[in-house]
């Protein structure tokens, strides 16, 4: 049985200067929990290490093993499914933060005149056409106003950023590793949400359920 590295849940101690940690640290913690993240690791890492031998074997320098800080899978669409062009080791959470630097994601160049369109795109991408000849700043005002419309009339709403609750992010590691150490909701309740009788939550259990959904879905939708 793999030993993901997780820390004793019942301690919040044990996570270590959580205060000091990066963004793109807490979300690469929330990632290294998935289980998609752990088995695709484990499906790639091995057969990374002999494309690194195989490039680097008439050079100077060693090479870094699977265990190691630092060392990353290629894994096909990772950067679809994880954010990240590689996929360092989930069992290891303090990784070298050029390692963990998430990519946000970006307009990019699609299509020229010339180009055609029909397996080109989703049902929820759009393409907006900017004349080069002319400023700008009303072209993107009006993009922007177009893009709200295509929202409304394929989605049924606007998509606005989610909102960020970085207090909540510690209790919702220990929420996820409380899980995977085979805790009842009562004792989530109890020994990570600090439930106590008399309290304005009067089913803890109800309460350690929410909890466990809000951060597990934060390990697969990261707020922008």
């Amino acid at each position: 049985m793999t030993d993901w590295g997780i820390p004793n849940w019942l301690d919040q101690r044990a996570y270590g200067d959580t205060k000091r940690w990066p963004e793109y640290r807490w979300r690469w913690e929330f990632i290294r929990r998935r289980q998609d993240c752990r088995e695709d690791f484990l499906a790639h890492k091995d057969g990374t290490v002999r494309f690194y031998e195989e490039v680097y074997a008439n050079r100077k320098g060693r090479i870094l093993r699977p265990d190691e800080p630092g060392f990353v899978a290629k894994v096909p669409g990772c950067y679809e499914r994880y954010g990240l062009a590689n996929l360092p080791n989930p069992a290891i959470g303090d990784q070298p933060f050029y390692i963990i630097m998430f990519r946000k994601r970006g307009p990019s160049l699609l299509m020229g005149p010339e180009d055609g369109t029909n397996s080109r795109f989703k049902t929820t991408e759009a393409v907006v056409i900017f004349d080069l000849t002319a400023p700008i700043g009303d072209q993107v005002k009006g993009a922007r106003e177009l893009l709200k419309l295509q929202q409304e009339d394929k989605l049924g709403h606007i998509v606005h950023p989610g909102k960020k609750h970085p207090t909540k992010w510690l209790t919702y590691l220990r929420t996820l590793d409380a899980k995977e150490s085979g805790a009842s909701l009562t004792q989530i309740a109890t020994d990570v949400l600090s439930w106590t009788k008399g309290h304005a939550r009067t089913d803890p259990a109800q309460w350690a359920r929410d909890t466990v959904n809000q951060a597990e879905a934060l390990c697969f939708k990261w707020p922008n």
